[in-house]
C-alpha cells in the first residue's frame, strides 16, 4: 500500500513536471512565433521604403534624398528639393506605412517630425488610407497617399516649394535694393 502511495506520488510528479515542460515549451513557441511575424512585418515595411525612395529619386534625380536612420525619429526619407539652378529650396519628409489599418496617430507624428526638420511639406504614403480618403487626400494638414499616386504629388509639392524658394528670394532682393 505504502509502494503504491509513492509510485501514485513520484507519478503525479513528473507528470506535474512535463506539464510544466510543455506549457514552457509553447509560451517559447507563441514568442517564436510572434517575433518572426514582426520580423517579417518589418522587412515588408523596408521594402516599401525602399520602393518609395526608389520612385522618387528616379522622378527627381536632381534633388537630394537622405533616408532616416532606423530607430530614429522622423518620418523615413527627407527630399531636399533642388532648384534648376542647383539651390537648395526647401524639403519634403516622407513617411511610409505598410498596414492592415489606418491609425490617425500617424498624423500628429508626421506633424511633429516636420515641425522638427522644418519641412515644408510632410507626406504619408500608405498601403491603405483613411475611409474619407481615394487616392491621395489632405487629413489636418498632412497628405496622405497611395503609393501610385506619391510622384504625381511630389511633383506638385516641389513645384510649390520652388515657387516659394524664388518668392523669398525676390523678397529679399527687393528689401535688400
Amino acid at each position: 500500500e505504502q509502494l503504491v502511495k509513492r509510485l501514485g506520488e513520484e507519478f503525479r510528479l513528473k507528470a506535474a513536471e512535463k506539464d510544466m515542460q510543455l506549457d514552457g515549451m509553447r509560451k517559447q513557441i507563441e514568442d517564436l512565433k510572434r517575433k518572426s511575424e514582426q520580423g517579417a512585418q518589418q522587412i515588408q515595411g523596408e521594402v516599401f521604403e525602399e520602393e518609395l525612395e526608389t520612385l522618387l529619386r528616379t522622378q527627381f534625380p536632381g534633388d537630394h534624398f537622405e533616408p532616416v536612420e532606423k530607430g530614429k525619429r522622423g518620418g523615413d526619407l527627407v527630399q531636399t528639393v533642388m532648384t534648376p539652378s542647383g539651390r537648395t529650396a526647401g524639403t519634403i519628409l516622407w513617411e511610409a506605412k505598410r498596414a492592415k489599418n489606418f491609425q490617425n496617430a500617424w498624423i500628429d507624428k508626421a506633424k511633429e517630425d516636420q515641425r522638427s526638420i522644418t519641412a515644408e511639406h510632410v507626406v504619408i504614403v500608405s498601403t491603405v488610407l483613411p475611409k474619407e480618403v481615394r487616392g491621395f487626400g489632405e487629413v489636418e494638414g498632412v497628405m496622405v497617399v497611395e503609393l501610385s499616386c506619391a510622384g504625381v504629388i511630389a511633383g506638385i509639392l516641389r513645384h510649390h516649394v520652388i515657387q516659394i524658394s524664388v518668392a523669398r528670394s525676390a523678397s529679399s532682393a527687393s528689401i535688400a535694393a
